[in-house]
């Protein structure tokens, strides 16, 4: 009997049992080569997920922070726009008011002027009426001196 061998089993029985065996070992060690590899590959994309997911939350926080950045411009912006308005719409006020004013101060010098103009117009009225008066009494007075002359 050969060396290790099984009491009662024949020598090609032996063989093709450390054959299989054999065969087993390399397959089994086949396959945990596939899983190692399989593992490998999986950390590896796993790895770049993980790098693609924090790229990514990069540009997210960056595109939140320049969002941010226009928006606190364009609210800056509007700001400015209203304070704009706010200072023009006062100078409008003050300016309608001055029209106002000069407006008022000309219909005031029209109607000051219109009275000083009926008063000149009734003193002449008033004189030329006087001298007609006394153009009068005079030629009365001419005539009671003719009367009274022979």
């Amino acid at each position: 009997m050969a060396e290790g061998s099984m009491p009662g089993m024949p020598e090609t029985d032996i063989t093709a049992l450390t054959e299989a065996l054999y065969a087993q070992q390399q397959l089994l060690q086949k396959l945990y080569s596939e899983l190692d590899q399989e593992r490998e590959a999986s950390s590896t994309a796993a790895d770049e997920a993980l790098s693609m997911i924090l790229r990514l939350q990069g540009e997210k926080s960056a595109m939140k922070m320049e969002a941010s950045q226009y928006k606190r411009l364009a609210e800056e912006k509007i700001c400015h726009a209203e304070e704009a308005l706010a200072i023009f719409e006062d100078l409008i006020y003050q300016k309608e008011m001055e029209i106002a004013s000069l407006e008022f101060q000309l219909q005031a010098y029209r109607n000051s002027s219109t009275r000083k103009a009926l008063r000149i117009k009734t003193e002449t009225e008033t004189e030329t009426e006087r001298e007609k008066e006394k153009e009068k009494e005079k030629e009365k007075e001419t005539e009671r001196e003719k009367e009274t002359d022979p």
